[in-house]
């Protein structure tokens, strides 16, 4: 039980609820490069659509860890 109680306590910290929302905006970004890769007729010439989603990744982390 002590444990699920110290699971609990993190799970509720600010920090950790920012950083999962991040995570999921980030995440949720990527799903329609991933389907355009696993498609038969993937055109890798198509697939420099991953220029703009590493882009997109830089700058959200950029905001979320602007220190590092």
């Amino acid at each position: 039980m002590a444990k699920a109680s110290g699971y609990l306590l993190s799970v509720l910290q600010y920090d950790f609820i920012i950083t999962l929302v991040a995570i999921e905006h980030v995440l949720a970004s990527l799903v329609p490069l991933s389907k355009m890769l696993q498609r038969k007729s993937c055109d890798l010439k198509a697939a420099t659509e991953t220029r703009v989603v590493k882009a997109l990744i830089q700058v959200i982390l950029n905001v979320i860890f602007p220190y590092t």
